[in-house]
Parts: C-alpha cells; structure tokens; sequence
C-alpha cells in the first residue's frame, strides 16, 4: 500500500475509533441514567422462585465474599445448586461453610465428572440441570459478585412479552495487579460499554455467560445445554437460538461485579486470544471491524511507521482522549479504578490490538488445561499431541 494511502487509512480509522467511543459514552450515559427498570406484574411475595445454577472449579478470586453475595439476596424463594467436576474441589469447603452461615438458603452440591461434550462449563452445567427445581434459572459465574437487590431487579425483564434471555451489564473490580487492571479496564471502558451500544444502535443484544436469566422450558425448547456442548461461546449460540425462535434477549443496565483480583499479565493475554479466535470464527465481518474501534493502537502504528514529531503529538492526543472517555465511562459504572489507574489504558489498548491479529494465523485455543481447535461459530475439536483429530463437522448446526 502507498505509505499516502495508508496514512489516509490510519487517519480515518483513528476518527472512527474517537467517535465510536464518544458514541459509547453517550449511549452508556443513556441506559445507565435514563432507562427505567421495568414493574413486575406481580407483588413481592409473587415473584417467581429461582434455581441459581453455579458452576465451579477451584478458589476463584475473593470466592467466599462472591459466593456470600448470593446467600444474602433480598428474594423471597431461590435455591442455588453448586457444581463441580469432582468431589474434591476446594470451592466446596468454602461453600459449606457459608452454607452454615446462612441455613434458611436451600442449597444442592452436585459433584459430576461425566461430560456430555467439548465445553468444561457447558458439562458442569448440563450436570446439574436435573437437580433444579424451578422453571425460572440463573446461569452465574463464581467470579461475580451481585448486590442484595439482584434477582428483584432483573426478573422483570423476563416477564416482559416474549423476552427469552435476560443478562446484565459487567463492572470488572477488585484489581491487584497489572494483568487484572488491564482486563478491569477493558471490562469497564470498554466491554460493558460496547454491548449496551450494541443493543440499543444495532438493535443486536450480547448475552453475558456470566448472568443469565431464563425459563427452563425454553431452553428446552432450544435443545438443552446438550445443544451447545461442543461450542466455545455457549452464551452467543444460546443467544442466536432464542433469537431465532422470536424470542428477544435483553441486556439490563443492572450492574455486576466481576472480580478480577490477582490476574498476571499473561493470564490477561492467553484470555483475549481465545476471545479474539472466539469472535473472529463466529462473525468475521464484526470481528475486522473491531480494528476501527482501537484509536490507542491505530495511532500507535502511525507513530511506528511514521515516526514524526507529528504522530507523536498525534498519539500522545488520542490516548490522552479515550484513557479520559474510558474514564468517564467507568465513572458511570461506579468502578473502583483510580483516575491514576487509567495511564494504563495505552498500554492495554497496544496489547489489545497486537492480540487482534493473533486469530488470522491460529486456530488453537487453550482452555482449563483443555487444547482444541476452533471452527465456524466458535465450534470445537480436541487437539491432541500426536496431531489433531478428526475435526468436528463444522457444517453441523448448533442453531436452528
């Protein structure tokens, strides 16, 4: 390309990226400030009772303070069913002992080993489905953190006409070090901020695994989580299959925590090439277009390839703008982030947008000690160390 054509090319794509993280603020500021939580039609004491489905697999950060958050809800009738692969698992002694703590919680400890596919969660949870004695089930991860309003906030939605998934918004908390910052402030400024404008601009809802509502028999209707047993994003296929349905699926301005505390620098990395393979393999044209929306990066490789006082001006201004649009953001969101925290986003942003390419040369992808290859619509095959095996149909439909 003639170095006038792609410096033209790094201009545009600096511009689309400030604009489209203005476009998130203002969206963000929107649905955070002005968006009404929808009445229940029914009173406190007729709100549906909850089977809160909770996969584990070791002591996740600050686990006992995120699994206590859960004993505590102000919500008349639920239940919450622990998974695990074996019974050993050490989340299980933090569990009992909260369990004694609060006793008037009815709980369900299923220890499983048996896997029906590919996906480690999508086994867990497909364990301990039979267990549940509700229609109404809430998929959560052991890494959130909810306040005590939560189920009272969010089972509204999904009484909402022909609302078949409902998840909330993610606030990334608890920092400790590099590795966690980074992901807690790719999650405040840039994720949660991304799928509300996606849902409100697009009109294309992004369901979040790590909270979601919905009513069994509808995921039933689906196939089961047995349908999506050899698939990466469980949580975008489960998404696309209501959608095709005519169910709608609803992002909530309802925040969650996710915490992320002690994450090294390469935990952050290795989690954004398997996201990035993920997103490529299931929509390619959205996937090119997440390079326009990294203004740090494209001027990054202005300054690289141009090398001026001119693209240093330029680069020092643009991350000076989205580090301060990221902040706001955050602010919205009441993150815990510290305004010194935020001189880390050029940093975070440069990794994000190295990692970007990643997925045009592999299609590897290591999980929970788990190595597979991935193919269209995140589908999975194991890789093994004396060569790949046969790899999956990947014109089998795991949507309807």
């Amino acid at each position: 390309m003639d170095s006038n054509l792609f410096e033209i090319f790094l201009y545009a794509a600096i511009s689309v990226g400030i604009t489209s993280t203005l476009l998130q603020f203002i969206i963000t500021f929107y649905e955070i400030k002005f968006v009404s939580q929808p009445r229940s039609s029914n009173t406190s004491h007729e709100l549906p009772p909850v089977s809160i489905m909770k996969p584990l697999k070791g002591l996740d950060d600050q686990l006992e303070e995120n699994l206590r958050s859960f004993f505590t809800l102000d919500y008349l009738k639920y239940e919450i069913i622990f998974g695990v692969k074996e019974s050993n698992d050490s989340a299980l002694k933090i569990v009992l002992k909260i369990s004694s703590d609060y006793p008037h919680v009815p709980i369900r400890i299923v220890a499983d080993n048996r896997q029906t596919g590919l996906n480690p969660k999508v086994n867990n949870l497909a364990n301990m489905y039979p267990h549940v004695t509700y229609d109404h089930i809430l998929i959560s991860d052991s890494n959130v953190r909810v306040k005590k309003d939560y189920l009272r906030r969010i089972l509204p939605y999904l009484q909402m006409p022909q609302v078949g998934l409902v998840t909330c918004t993610i606030r990334g908390s608890g920092a400790r070090r590099i590795g966690a910052l980074m992901e807690n402030l790719h999650l405040n400024g840039f994720i949660a901020a991304s799928i509300l404008t996606t849902q409100r601009l697009f009109k294309f809802p992004i369901s979040v695994g790590k909270s979601m509502l919905m009513k069994g028999q509808v995921l039933e209707e689906i196939g089961g989580f047995a349908k999506f047993r050899n698939v990466l994003a469980e949580d975008h296929l489960i998404n696309e299959a209501l959608r095709a349905r005519g169910y709608k699926v609803i992002t909530t301005p309802c925040i969650i925590d996710n915490v992320n505390e002690s994450w090294s620098t390469g935990r952050f990395i290795s989690r954004h090439v398997r996201w990035g393979k993920m997103r490529k393999n299931i929509k390619l044209s959205g996937y090119l277009g997440e390079f326009f929306a990294n203004p740090i990066f494209t001027g990054f490789l202005h300054l690289l390839f141009f090398f001026n006082v001119q693209s240093l001006i330029l680069f020092m201004l643009v991350s000076l703008i989205k580090s301060a649009m990221d902040w706001a953001i955050s602010r919205l969101l009441n993150s815990d982030l510290k305004f010194y925290q935020f001189g880390l986003i050029p940093v975070k942003d440069i990794i994000i947008g190295v990692v970007w390419f990643i997925p045009f040369f592999s299609r590897t992808v290591s999980w929970r000690g788990n190595h597979f290859r991935i193919f269209k619509n995140s589908q999975l095959s194991p890789l093994k160390s004396g060569g790949f095996d046969a790899a999956i149909d990947y014109q089998q439909q795991f949507v309807e």
